[in-house]
């Protein structure tokens, strides 16, 4: 399974770590699998320390307006509960993330 030999599984949307713990949050490759990824953005945020980075990335449709989601995941995309878009932006800031995007 997936994560057996992780140090810890955790649900983003759920995470026990007090705030600001982390210096630095490796994310890729996620959100599209979460349920509510507003949730998961709003608790990385939190984890983070002041000054702090989060380094992510997401399977993105950048010709799209808007993040394509759908009720139950996709098994013709790797199991996808969606495809972010050019939204994804407006998506971390709500969170409270500063984001500089790279090519």
């Amino acid at each position: 399974m997936p994560g057996d030999n992780a140090d810890e599984n955790q649900d983003i949307t759920a995470i026990a770590h007090a705030d600001q713990s982390f210096d630095v949050v490796l994310c890729h490759r996620v959100m599209a699998h979460v349920l509510d990824d507003r949730k998961g953005f709003l608790k990385l945020y939190r984890i983070l320390r002041p000054g702090g980075f989060t380094s992510f990335s997401v399977p993105q449709a950048p010709h799209s307006p808007q993040t394509t989601e759908w009720v139950i995941p996709d098994l013709t995309h790797h199991s996808h509960l969606r495809h972010h878009s050019v939204d994804l932006e407006e998506r971390m800031q709500a969170a409270g993330s500063v984001v500089e995007l790279e090519p």
